[in-house]
C-alpha cells in the first residue's frame, strides 16, 4: 500500500496496488489503476479515476469529474457542480452540494444527491436514490425519495417505489414502466403533484380514468398485467384533470 500526498500536480497514473493519494490544490487528474484505492482530489476542478477495485474517492471542493470504475466504490463529491459515474458494482455515492450529474451504472447503488438541482440515474440494478434539497431529476431506479424541492421522477422499467417528498413533483411514466407505487401523491395545495403519462400509455384524461379503480384506500391504474400504478392513500374521486399531463 502506498500513501502519497501531492500539490500543484497535473496528472498522476498508478498501476496495481492499493494506493492512497491526496491531490491538494489545483486541477488534478488522478488515475488509481487496479487495486482498492483511496483518492482525494482536494481543492480544484479534479478528475478522479478509481479503476478496477473497491475504491474510496473524494472530490473535495471544485467542479469535479469522478469515475468509480468496476468495483464496489464509495464516492463523495463534495461541493461544486460535479459529474459522478459509479460504474459497475454496488456503489455508495454522496453527491454533496452543487448541481450534480450522477450516473450509478450497473449494480445495486445507494445515491444521495445532497443539496442542489441534481440529475440522478440509477442504471441497472436495485438502486436507492435520494435527492435531498433542490429541484432534482431521477431516472431508472427502484426506490426513489425526492426529498424537498420540485422533483421530476421517472422510475423506468421495473417495479419502483416513488416518494416525491415536499415540493411540486412530476412523476413520469413511459410505456412499459412496470408495477410502480407512489407513496405520497398530493392533489391539493401549493405543492400538489402531477402525473405525466406518455400518450402511448394513456392518450388523455378520459383514457387514464377509464383505467383507474379504487382498491381499498388506494387508486390503481392498470395498463396491462405487468404495468400498473398505485397511488397510496388516494381516493379516485379526488383526482381531477389538473393532476395529469399527457405528452
Amino acid at each position: 500500500i502506498g500513501t502519497n500526498s501531492f500539490s500543484n500536480i497535473e496528472k498522476l497514473l498508478f498501476g496495481a496496488g492499493d494506493d492512497v493519494v491526496t491531490g491538494g490544490n489545483g486541477d488534478d487528474v488522478i488515475d488509481g489503476g487496479l487495486g482498492n484505492d483511496t483518492l482525494k482530489g482536494g481543492a480544484g476542478d479534479d478528475t478522479l479515476w478509481g479503476g478496477a477495485g473497491d475504491d474510496t474517492l473524494d472530490g473535495g471542493s471544485g467542479d469535479d469529474e469522478i469515475f468509480g470504475g468496476i468495483g464496489n466504490d464509495t464516492i463523495k463529491a463534495g461541493s461544486g457542480d460535479d459529474r459522478i459515474e459509479g460504474g459497475d458494482g454496488d456503489d455508495v455515492i454522496d453527491a454533496g452540494s452543487g448541481d450534480d450529474i450522477v450516473l450509478g451504472g450497473a449494480g445495486n447503488d445507494v445515491i444521495d444527491g445532497g443539496s442542489g438541482a441534481d440529475r440522478i440515474e440509477g442504471g441497472a440494478g436495485d438502486d436507492i436514490l435520494t435527492g435531498g434539497s433542490g429541484h432534482d431529476a431521477f431516472v431508472f431506479a427502484d426506490v426513489i425519495d425526492g426529498g424537498s424541492g420540485a422533483d421530476r421522477i421517472e422510475g423506468g422499467a421495473g417495479d419502483d417505489i416513488l416518494t416525491g417528498g415536499s415540493g411540486h413533483d412530476a412523476f413520469v411514466f413511459a410505456p412499459g414502466f412496470g408495477r410502480d407505487t407512489i407513496t405520497d401523491f398530493r392533489t391539493t395545495g401549493s405543492s400538489a403533484d402531477v402525473l405525466e403519462f406518455d400518450t402511448d400509455v394513456f392518450a388523455d384524461f378520459e383514457a387514464a380514468m377509464d383505467a383507474a379503480a379504487q382498491v381499498g384506500n388506494d387508486t390503481v391504474f392498470t395498463v396491462d398485467a405487468d404495468t400498473t400504478l398505485t397511488l397510496k392513500g388516494i381516493q379516485l374521486a379526488r383526482l381531477a384533470q389538473d393532476d395529469f399531463r399527457f405528452v
